[in-house]
């Protein structure tokens, strides 16, 4: 197919033609965005997802025809963080999203909401190597995996010091504690 910035409207229907694909989809909406392409798909199927990747839209098939719908406003993100060679999950592993942050729980997963528009996940684990990934609206379901990072410290030296005298008061919590020198 071959087509150069034209509306988007007018590469689905070309597709359709070419294909004896019956598309439905909201013209004005879609003609918001130009596009591109000199590119042989094997498939209609794969023409729409080359043709809409990257844009707020996804295909629904009812009833044999392939409907472009808007992608919903609550999307979500679910994953597991893992280990990379084990795959052992990760506890409360901290994920980075849109400048908010984000936990995972107990057993590695997580669900946060994302944007319609790509964006970049980052997730960070003490003891292994931070990673960033790009994710766009078409993501539903992410796997992580780690890898365990070292860093080698210097030589550290002990040494003994004496506090004095220390005094406690009460037996309640919050205790209050002086050290004297």
């Amino acid at each position: 197919m071959q087509i150069s910035s034209r509306p988007l409207g007018e590469a689905l229907s070309k597709v359709s033609e070419l294909s004896g694909t019956m598309l439905s989809f909201n013209q004005s909406d879609i003609d918001r965005y130009t596009i591109s392409s000199d590119t042989t798909f094997s498939s209609a199927d794969d023409a729409l997802r080359f043709l809409l990747s990257g844009l707020p839209y996804k295909i629904r098939n009812i009833k044999g025809v392939r409907v472009i719908v808007p992608l919903s406003k609550n999307l979500r993100l679910t994953g597991l963080v893992a280990e990379k060679e084990s795959g052992e999950p990760l506890s409360f592993a901290l994920i980075l999203y849109d400048e908010r942050r984000y936990l995972s729980d107990e057993n590695g997963y997580f669900t946060i909401p994302i944007s319609e528009q790509s964006g970049v996940l980052k997730i960070r684990y003490m003891g292994y190597k931070a990673k960033d990934t790009t994710i766009s609206a078409f993501d539903r379901e992410l796997s992580i995996y780690l890898e365990p990072s070292s860093t080698l410290l210097k030589e550290a030296t002990l040494e003994e010091y004496e506090t004095g005298n220390s005094l406690q008061t009460g037996d309640q919590p919050a205790l209050i504690k002086l050290n004297h020198i």
